[in-house]
Formats: structure tokens, sequence, C-alpha cells
């Protein structure tokens, strides 16, 4: 018996992409804007960058993780989407 991988998508996910519309508006901002004073209100594009790498990192991280579980576990590598209900 082989089990799928399977995803549902979190019910917060509108919070997930007003924190990345957030970062993107900051990161991309004008000079003499409202994002770029809040860009170096945190540190200047330096820390934007470092915070860009290490959450590209987590995320890769995670989903190899993720990936080698559900393999372990004995799941096949066909993938399934669950919707859930909106």
């Amino acid at each position: 018996m082989t089990l799928s991988i399977q995803y549902k998508f979190p019910p917060e996910a509108y919070q997930v992409l007003l924190l990345l519309s957030l970062f993107l508006y900051v990161d991309q901002a004008a000079p003499h804007t409202l994002g770029a004073r809040i860009r170096q209100a945190v540190g200047g594009p330096s820390v934007i960058d470092k915070v860009r790498r290490i959450a590209i990192g987590i995320h890769i991280m995670e989903a190899a993780v993720m990936l080698l579980v559900n393999v372990r576990r004995g799941a096949s590598f066909r993938v399934t989407v669950n919707h859930g209900v909106f």
C-alpha cells in the first residue's frame, strides 16, 4: 500500500500574503517614500537581503524535510492538493 503526499492550504494564507506584500513593497520602494523609510528603520537593504536569504533557506529545508519524512513513511511521489473549505 502506498500513500500519497497531501498538502492542505492553511486557512491563514491571507496573513502570509499580507506579510509577503509588505516585504515586497518595502524591498522595492523608491527613494524618499514610506517604504524606503521603513527599510532604513529596520537596518537598510543589507538586512532585507539577509531576511530574504534566511526565508528562502528555511522554505527549501522545510520542503526537503517534509518530502523525506513522507517518503520514509511510504508515500509515493504522486502529489495531491486539497483545497479545503473556503
